[in-house]
């Protein structure tokens, strides 16, 4: 077995998404590093790999879900009822929260002007992507789960083009969100207590948290499980 310094980010992330807060925490990038193992990873940041490898063990007892041994069908079930309920609910609150604090603030802290902007803008794309997977992409998947199951062939799409366009979309939205979350907790309105700024603040974290897992589920269990169950069928 592979001592935990020599897997790579996805892989412990993908055994345990609670290592992902422990990552975080230290400063190592989800994704961009997600193909470093942790001691390369370690490195780039200066930390100590034994003190990140401790702290990754001690979450092994608080394992909550074994994600990467779901069936596909039931993963996607998990994932529209969970993440993508979250972010439909979501979207309209916080984009009504922005909308308030540019209007209150932005003359005296146009970084929340800012950070309006960029959420809409977050929130029309995201609104087309998971559309995209709910009326296409999952359904997909799960026609390809079920001629597996039954053994039987079924004319395949490309879905390897699909996961790249996807990919580029987690991109662009991990960094509007990093950015948004950047720039109001730069400002002193942000960090004053009730506040309609640090309830904004708030959500986004929480928001950003939420979106983490909700990609990695997607893209480092769900995606390369269903192109090798294409390729499968397809062979």
């Amino acid at each position: 077995m592979n001592p935990i310094k020599m897997k790579t980010v996805g892989q412990i992330i993908s055994e345990n998404f609670l290592a992902a807060d422990v990552l975080y925490n230290h400063g190592i990038d989800l994704f961009s590093d997600e193909t470093k193992t942790l001691a390369e990873a370690c490195k780039k940041q200066s930390l100590n790999v034994r003190s990140i490898e401790k702290e990754i063990r001690e979450m092994e007892g608080h394992r909550t879900h074994h994600y990467d041994r779901w069936e596909l069908d039931y993963l996607i079930d998990y994932i529209l009822n969970n993440h993508h309920y979250f972010v439909w609910v979501n979207l309209p609150v916080i984009k009504e929260y922005a909308l308030k604090v540019s209007r209150a603030r932005g003359l005296e802290y146009p970084e929340t002007i800012q950070v309006n902007r960029l959420f809409k803008e977050l929130a029309s794309d995201m609104e087309s992507h998971l559309n995209n997977q709910e009326h296409h992409i999952f359904p997909y998947i799960k026609r390809l789960v079920y001629a597996k199951r039954d053994g039987r062939k079924m004319d395949t799409e490309n879905l390897k083009m699909a996961v790249k366009t996807m990919k580029a979309e987690y991109r662009c939205f991990t960094a509007k969100i990093n950015l948004m979350v950047s720039l109001l907790k730069d400002t002193d309105i942000a960090n004053r207590p009730d506040t309609t700024a640090s309830v904004l603040l708030y959500k986004l974290r929480l928001f950003k948290h939420d979106f983490y897992q909700h990609v990695h589920l997607e893209k480092n269990i769900l995606f390369p499980k269903a192109l090798q169950l294409e390729k499968e069928i397809r062979e």
